[in-house]
């Protein structure tokens, strides 16, 4: 018998020559360990590639953000308030609250959406106008009327709880109120002044005169007006927001109770 050549074991681990792979570059018949050594993963040489291109991309996106952070920040501290002889304002000249205050939400929702009535009539008086919400289907705490006056739009400007400045303009508010269709006898109606900052001192909460005080110590500031009625406001500590009866006259009460009517005023 001849003599058979067997060859070394080498020989079998060796990398396969090009006859081991099919033309789609599959490997046959070889182990994992010889496909291993014979055969460096393709991805190897890529992999840093990719990296480098993962960390190029998170390093923009990081420089990205903060540049985003410093906009907002400046834009922010653009927005705030500024100080104006003591009293806070923003950026439309409008005091604290301001229909949303620092950040001006209810103004940049006016700006956008020009104009929000929910169907109520607008009266012009003096430079402003006002709509008369109300009727006895509405009942409405401060606090409600407060936020259902600020979500309101007239000429790009957010509504607030109206500011009586003299006598005339109380005249014509109480006129409005009593000829409102929706209006029964003993009807009262909110406006913008409470003493939830300081307890019997009385301010406007918002609009033109936001902080302005005009009652104190129990009796009118010097060149404010005020028509609050005969024993009032009577300073009880859970009555701090005022309303206004159909005589005109004013009265503080407590912002938790739900009065048939509230004035919005806009300055536009």
């Amino acid at each position: 018998m001849a003599n058979l050549e067997v060859p070394e074991y080498d020989a079998y681990a060796a990398a396969p020559s090009g006859d081991a792979l099919l033309e789609d570059g599959t490997v046959v018949g070889l182990t994992p360990n010889q496909r291993r050594k014979g055969y460096p993963n393709p991805l190897a040489w890529i992999s840093p590639v990719v990296a480098q291109h993962v960390l190029v991309l998170y390093v923009l996106w990081f420089v990205t953000f903060v540049i985003a952070c410093c906009a907002m920040g400046k834009a922010n501290h653009l927005a705030a308030a500024t100080v104006d002889a003591g009293n806070v304002r923003g950026p439309d000249g409008r005091g604290k609250g301001g229909g949303g205050g620092k950040e001006n939400h209810w103004l940049s929702r006016c700006q956008y959406v020009g104009a929000a009535l929910y169907g109520d009539d607008v009266f012009a008086y003096n430079g402003h106008h006002y709509q008369i919400i109300g009727g006895n289907w509405v009942k409405m705490t401060w606090k409600a009327a407060e936020m259902d006056a600020w979500s309101r739009c007239y000429n790009g400007k957010p509504g607030y709880l109206a500011s009586v400045d003299d006598a005339a303009e109380n005249a014509f508010l109480v006129a409005k109120m009593t000829g409102h269709g929706g209006f029964a006898h003993g009807d009262q109606g909110w406006i913008g002044a409470n003493d939830m900052q300081s307890e019997g001192t009385f301010a406007w909460l918002d609009g033109f005169m936001a902080g302005t005080e005009f009652y104190k110590d129990g009796a009118p500031l010097p060149g404010k007006y005020s028509n609050f009625a005969e024993g009032e406001p009577n300073e009880n500590g859970e009555e701090d927001c005022v309303l206004m009866d159909a005589a005109g006259l004013w009265n503080d009460d407590s912002c938790y109770k739900q009065k048939q009517f509230f004035f919005v005023e806009f300055d536009a």
